[in-house]
């Protein structure tokens, strides 16, 4: 995490717009989110369903 924040000046040459993705770019990002997503939740019900 440190390493991030050093780097911090690096960020925005890295950073790539929404908006300039292509349609396959954006549909595997957001299968990633929603994917991550699902997950945690199923992870949060289970720790709440077991404790």
């Amino acid at each position: 995490m440190s390493i991030g924040i050093v780097n911090k000046d690096k960020w925005k040459e890295n950073h790539t717009m929404w908006k300039n993705l292509t349609q396959k770019e954006r549909t595997g990002k957001l299968t990633l989110v929603i994917g991550r997503g699902i997950l945690f939740v199923i992870g949060i019900i289970f720790y709440l369903f077991y404790t």
